[in-house]
């Protein structure tokens, strides 16, 4: 199996749920042999700046895009695995990143590992096919 994959998501640290989630996730992909491409969306490094909004984190989310769009100009990927937030101001976040995927028209797959999503169940693929 030798599938390209973008993963978007939050690596530790912090270290809880879905960053830790996300580091497994990878790491198993990984042994299956699949080429895994992470970008990195983590913009706390502490569990106390966990959904407050900063000057940095502005600063982070400009950089983050900026290398969101240099791995998708450089590459064709099969799958974009998306670990989604829901709470603001992470959403629109998100939103604005998954803008891109899908003007780059990638398939792809959301992970919703978080309290208070209620869509059932929690993970489905959207196709543009």
């Amino acid at each position: 199996m030798n599938y390209k994959l973008l993963i978007i998501g939050q690596l530790p640290p912090p270290h809880h749920g879905s960053n830790v989630m996300t580091e497994m996730f990878i790491k198993s992909l990984n042994n299956l042999g699949c080429n895994t491409t992470i970008v990195e969306k983590t913009s706390s490094n502490r569990i106390e700046e966990v959904r407050k909004l900063s000057i940095s984190k502005i600063f982070k989310t400009s950089v983050i895009t900026s290398l969101l769009m240099y791995r998708l100009l450089r590459n064709k990927y099969d799958l974009c695995f998306y670990f989604l937030s829901i709470k603001p101001p992470s959403i629109f976040v998100d939103a604005f990143f998954l803008f891109f995927i899908r003007i780059f028209r990638i398939k792809y797959f959301f992970e919703g590992l978080c309290k208070g999503l209620i869509i059932k169940p929690l993970q489905f693929i959207c196709s543009l096919d």
